[in-house]
């Protein structure tokens, strides 16, 4: 999460005001990781 750039965070939400504000590689492993996670969980 460090080398995701600029965000906040809420109970399960990551808030980002401006794409260019992160770095599109982390966010995608991000994403990746946590759709593996809900698929793991919920089939």
């Amino acid at each position: 999460m460090s080398k995701l750039g600029k965000f906040k965070t809420g109970k399960c939400y990551l808030y980002i005001k401006k794409l260019e504000d992160v770095h599109m590689p982390t966010l995608k492993k991000l994403i990746e990781r946590s759709v593996k996670q809900v698929a793991k969980l919920y089939g």
